[in-house]
C-alpha cells in the first residue's frame, strides 16, 4: 500500500511538472465584472496545477500580441485573437452577444479554433446547427466554476446576495418587491454596484472586489447564499457563476428552480419558485431562513453535500485539464499519458 501511494504521488508530481509547461492568456473586458472575477479564479486554479496564466484586457492589444502563450481563452464578447497560438472563445450567457435572433452564429465569431460552451448545443433549436452539424466548430463543455476551496463549517446566520444590473433580476417588479422586503430584514446582506444603495439602504454592504477570493470569503461569513438566475438563464437551463461560487463557499444555498441546478445539485439546495409575485418569493425565502435557523445541523449537511458535488463534478482545476486534452486534440498531439492514466484509475 505504501509503495502504491508513493507511485500515485509520483505520478501527480510528474503531471504537475508536465502541466507547468502550459502558459495561457485570459482575455477580459471592462464592465464584464463576473467574467473578470472568473479570470482570476482561473489564474488561481492554473497556479494550483502548475500552469501560468496572464489576465489581459482586450483593449491592450499590444500586450496580447507580444505575449507568448500555448493558447488564449477569450472570456468576453469580441474577436480578439493571438496571432501565434490557438484561440478559444468561451460562450456564456447572455447568448445574444454571439447569436443572431435566428439562432445562427454571428460571423465575426466563426474564426476561433474552438469553443467553450456553458450551454448545450443539443438543448434547443437552430443554435445547435452551429456546433453539431459535422462538428463544424469544435467545442467542449465549460462552466464559470471555482478553483479548489476546502469545505469548512459556516455559521448560517445571514443571507448573502449580489444584486445584478442585467436581466429581469434588475428590472422586474417582482424582484424589486422581494429585495425591498428582504432589505428590511436584519439577516440580509446585499452587495453589488453602488446604485443599489439607494434601492436597498438598510442591507446594502457595498461592492466586492473582483478577484479570486473576496467573494467566497464574504459569502462564507454570511453562511447562506441567495442565487437568482435571470429568466434567460432558466429558459435555456444555463447556470450562472453564482451557483458554483455558493457551493465553493460552503454555504447553505437558496436558489430558484433552475433546471441545471436541480439536475446537478438536487436536494442539497433549498428552492424557491420565482414565477410567483414578489411577496410570495419573499415569503418562500423567509420560510427557508426560519427552517435553516431551526435546523442548523440539517442545513449544514445540505451545504456539505453541495460542496462535495462541486468538488466531484465542477472543480475548475479538472476543467482546465479537460481543456488541455481538448487543446491537444486540436493540435493533433497524443493525449498526455499521465493524465490519461489518472483518468483511468479514477473512473
Amino acid at each position: 500500500m505504501k509503495f502504491n501511494a508513493f507511485i500515485f504521488l509520483l505520478v501527480i508530481e510528474c503531471s504537475i511538472l508536465n502541466a507547468a509547461e502550459k502558459s495561457i492568456g485570459l482575455l477580459i473586458k471592462d464592465g464584464f465584472r463576473g467574467e473578470i472575477s472568473f479570470a482570476y479564479r482561473i489564474k488561481s486554479a492554473c497556479n494550483n496545477i502548475g500552469w501560468k496564466a496572464d489576465v489581459i484586457n482586450i483593449k491592450n492589444s499590444e500586450e496580447l500580441e507580444s505575449s507568448e502563450h500555448d493558447f488564449v481563452v477569450s472570456l468576453v464578447p469580441g474577436s480578439y485573437k493571438h496571432p501565434k497560438c490557438k484561440n478559444y472563445l468561451a460562450i456564456f450567457h447572455p447568448l445574444h452577444h454571439y447569436f443572431k435572433r435566428s439562432g445562427l452564429f454571428r460571423k465575426k465569431y466563426r474564426s476561433f479554433d474552438g469553443y467553450l460552451l456553458t450551454y448545450s448545443p443539443n438543448a434547443f433549436g437552430s443554435e445547435k446547427k452551429n456546433f453539431t452539424d459535422n462538428h463544424k466548430f469544435p467545442y467542449m463543455s465549460w462552466y464559470p466554476t471555482v478553483q479548489r476551496l476546502k469545505y469548512h463549517t459556516t455559521n448560517p446566520a445571514h443571507l448573502f446576495h449580489i444584486c445584478c444590473q442585467w436581466g429581469n433580476r434588475f428590472m422586474d417588479d417582482k424582484f424589486k418587491e422581494c429585495l425591498s422586503l428582504l432589505d428590511r430584514e436584519s439577516y440580509t446582506r446585499l452587495y453589488g454596484s453602488p446604485l443599489f444603495q439607494e434601492h436597498y439602504p438598510y442591507s446594502y454592504r457595498g461592492e466586492i472586489s473582483y478577484d479570486d477570493d473576496s467573494l467566497h470569503e464574504i459569502a462564507s461569513q454570511a453562511g447562506i447564499i441567495l442565487v437568482l438566475h435571470s429568466s434567460e438563464h432558466n429558459a435555456y437551463g444555463l447556470p450562472s457563476g453564482r451557483i458554483f461560487e455558493a457551493t465553493a463557499a460552503s454555504a447553505v444555498i437558496i436558489c430558484d428552480q433552475n433546471s441545471f441546478v436541480k439536475d446537478n445539485f438536487g436536494d442539497s439546495v433549498l428552492y424557491i419558485n420565482t414565477d410567483e409575485d414578489g411577496q410570495s418569493i419573499y415569503n418562500q425565502i423567509q420560510r427557508h431562513m426560519e427552517w435553516i435557523i431551526a435546523n442548523k445541523a440539517q442545513a449544514l449537511e445540505k451545504a456539505k453535500r453541495a460542496h462535495a458535488i462541486y468538488e466531484e463534478k465542477f472543480l475548475l482545476e479538472n476543467q482546465l485539464l479537460k481543456l488541455e486534452e481538448f487543446h491537444n486534440r486540436l493540435m493533433n498531439k497524443p493525449k498526455n499519458r499521465i493524465v490519461a492514466w489518472l483518468q483511468a484509475i479514477g473512473s
